[in-house]
């Protein structure tokens, strides 16, 4: 279970339509849909709004009962702090929000197979080979705006010693 599971699970437990609490949201129905199906975020503010509307925690809008989670997540922490990176460096690595980061890491969120797939292949392929894809993927990011000037650096520093 994860955010769209759970608001989807909430929206028919007080028996609304998608239609209904897209109104009562003040978003269209699409913003709804990708919300339940975890095509897309909600950002803090609608967060806010949906666990008010329903009056439950944050923590019953974002549980998740997956309990592969926490091996992935100490999987993740343990990469991090072998590597020294910080956990916006990390996420831009795994294709993620920091935001979305943070809840994988505390439990909240199911990290998604993309993710799992992002993380296993950071270390699974022959290492010059992954070295290699791997600064060609910080210097793109950093040419799109995508990574700042001083995560870069640091990330190609780490990786010369490799």
């Amino acid at each position: 279970m994860d955010f769209g599971y759970n608001l989807k699970k909430l929206r028919e437990k007080y028996n609304l339509n998608r239609e209904e609490l897209a109104e009562k949201l003040e978003i269209n129905i699409d913003t709804l849909n990708q919300y339940e199906s975890n095509q897309k975020e909600p950002e803090f503010k609608m967060l806010s709004k949906i666990k008010n509307y329903f009056g439950v925690s944050y923590d019953d809008l974002l549980k998740t009962e997956n309990k592969n989670l926490n091996k992935i997540a100490i999987k993740i922490e343990t990469y991090m702090e072998k590597r020294n990176l910080e956990q916006k460096v990390m996420a831009k690595l795994l294709g993620m929000s920091p935001i979305h980061l943070s809840l994988v890491l505390n439990g909240h969120k199911n990290p998604g197979s993309k993710m799992i797939e992002r993380y296993y292949n950071l270390p699974g392929i022959p290492e010059k080979e992954a070295i290699q894809k791997t600064k060609d993927v910080i210097c793109k990011l950093w040419l799109e705006d995508k990574l700042d000037k001083e995560s870069t650096r640091k990330l190609l520093k780490i990786l010369q010693y490799k």
